[in-house]
């Protein structure tokens, strides 16, 4: 399924209320407008209103994080997929500090050069790299962009306040030279745009009053920007769908359309192009039969294991009894049987305790009741071929997808469970696993040959949209079925975790957050459990709080 990617640039701090109308009612318009014209191109929404985390970076890393993820989104240099919508107003926005022309190592230059693009000479600010790469430096049609300029009304904006808004009135009023320099530059930004998009430029005006902590427009106003918006937007969001829907109904074999499904629903890992590729290419060809995703804790293996079982389970369901207990977990509505042992519940199994498991959940799933009861008298040899005959008959009735989520979790008995998987799984099988390090791999893998290969998750590839959004959709039915207590150890263990974890925790807060809003849990009694320090404790509701992408 192709995608379309509608992109919000703008300068953060005085263009909220603009942001707000755009996510709130004009894309759920534009929405089903697209789902009732053409059903078979996914929109996507690009805001980073949010923030970009950064927590733990030093400030040159932190840069180059924020320019990565804002940068990413609009693709590189072949990239068309998208219609950018730029706000500008009175504001240049945050300029990196340095000369990213003269250094390589410049977090602009190296942000650029991963999209495969040159810095532009002088210190230009995110929201102008933006609209540099999204449409100055590519031949677009009037399909692709539209910019909206607010014409400002300042007569009730208190002095500190407009001289956050406006970049005129602070070179004005103060004189400084930093000042100065970004009203000029937005000046030439703006007779930039009038020279080369002038036919796409829609100004609008904009009485601020202060309603709460907040700066609104009058009501008439608002109206008037949403209006315009649904226009341009909505009809250049449309054209675009329909000319992807046009070329994908002619261009589309079944297996190059099952191809794009699987591409369109982890598509909103954005700026991990890099990770899902990869994870793509190893699904669809047979070159290995293992695929080994590391990473420190909280970095997002789990949520993207789950990501991918959602992908790839056309239902998009995962059935409530085969995961309210604390048993690995089979789903049997997916195209392929997945045997899924996941981290979030926490629990360390032998061994053998793991095949006579599997193998009950094997045989409850194959409908197979002629064989005797398993328990603990069976020994490892009869359990070994008990379950690879199992193994045979699921491959036999369909696709055999095994998933270990987690494999670290073994501790020493990792690489015999995994060669015991691998000696089981028939050849037309394939084995899905993450774990923390790869090290161990390394040195216990050498049976596999070169039948695996590895995906090392990095934590700057990774932002707190990007954890949100998958959550919900891949993780949050998953956590919903699991019982109280099972969330519990869950989220302590997690929270364990990502404190000792010298790299970004986003998948730890994502997870506290997500499930708090399930239910309210006692974080207090589970801090005493775990032997969290209250005092080091963060706050769940803080979840969506970063550091702020001040663009």
């Amino acid at each position: 399924m192709p995608n379309l990617l509608v992109f919000v640039s703008s300068t953060f701090k005085d263009m909220q209320r603009e942001r707000d109308i755009l996510l709130r009612n004009v894309y759920p318009d534009i929405r089903r407008r697209l789902a009732a014209d053409t059903p078979n191109v996914q929109l996507r929404w690009g805001d980073l209103r949010h923030g970009i985390f950064t927590d733990g970076c030093v400030e040159e890393d932190s840069e180059r994080i924020i320019l990565q993820t804002c940068l990413s989104n609009l693709g590189r240099k072949e990239d068309l997929d998208y219609h950018l919508v730029v706000l500008l107003g009175d504001r240049y926005g945050w300029v990196p500090q340095g000369e990213p022309k003269e250094d390589a190592n410049h977090p602009v230059a190296r942000a650029l050069a991963e999209l495969g693009h040159r810095p532009p000479p002088g210190r230009k600010s995110v929201t102008e790299l933006e609209i540099e790469i999204g449409a100055f430096r590519r031949e677009i049609d009037e399909n692709r962009v539209h910019f909206f300029v607010r014409k400002a009304d300042y007569r009730h904006v208190p002095h500190a306040d407009r001289l956050q808004f406006d970049d005129h009135y602070a070179a004005d009023t103060t004189g400084e030279a930093s000042a100065t320099e970004n009203s000029n530059r937005l000046r030439l930004l703006l007779r930039r745009i009038e020279d080369e998009y002038p036919n796409l430029i829609t100004e609008y005006p904009a009485t601020l009053t202060q309603n709460g902590k907040r700066w609104t427009l009058a009501s008439e106003e608002e109206g008037y920007f949403e209006e315009r918006a649904r226009e341009w937007v909505g009809n250049g969001a449309q054209s675009l769908a329909r000319s992807k829907s046009q070329t994908q109904r002619h261009s589309s074999t079944a297996a190059d359309r099952e191809t794009h499904r699987l591409r369109a629903e982890l598509c909103d890992f954005q700026g991990r192009t890099r990770l899902v590729s990869q994870l793509w290419r190893w699904w669809t060809t047979a070159h290995r039969r293992a695929l080994v995703i590391t990473g420190e804790a909280g970095l997002g293996k789990s949520t993207l294991l789950l990501a991918f079982v959602a992908a790839i389970n056309k239902s998009r369901s995962i059935t409530r009894q085969r995961i309210d207990h604390d048993a690995p977990t089979i789903t049997k509505d997916l195209p392929c049987f997945l045997l899924v042992y996941a981290t979030i519940l926490g629990h360390k199994y032998g061994k053998h305790h793991l095949q006579l498991r599997w193998i009950q959940e094997l045989e409850e799933l194959l409908r197979i009741t002629d064989r005797q009861p398993v328990n603990n008298n069976l020994t490892s040899s009869q359990a070994n071929q008990r379950l690879e005959s199992l193994f045979h008959e699921a491959a036999r009735q369909g696709a055999l997808l095994i998933v270990v989520d987690g494999m670290d979790e073994y501790i020493d008995l990792s690489d015999r469970t995994l060669r015991w998987l691998t000696e089981c799984l028939p050849k037309s099988g394939r084995l899905l696993v993450s774990a923390r390090s790869a090290s161990e791999f390394s040195t216990h893998t050498s049976f596999l040959a070169d039948e695996w290969e590895s995906i090392q998750l990095e934590s700057d590839e990774f932002t707190i949209e990007n954890a949100a959004s998958l959550f919900e959709t891949a993780s949050a039915q998953f956590c919903r079925e699991l019982p109280t207590h099972v969330i519990e150890r869950a989220v302590a263990k997690k929270r364990n975790d990502g404190r000792r974890c010298s790299e970004n925790p986003l998948w730890v807060r994502v997870l506290a957050g997500e499930l708090n809003a399930l239910g309210e849990l006692d974080y207090k009694a589970i801090d005493e459990r775990s032997g969290v320090d209250p005092q080091q404790r963060w706050d769940p509701s803080h979840c969506h709080q970063s550091t702020e992408c001040t663009c």
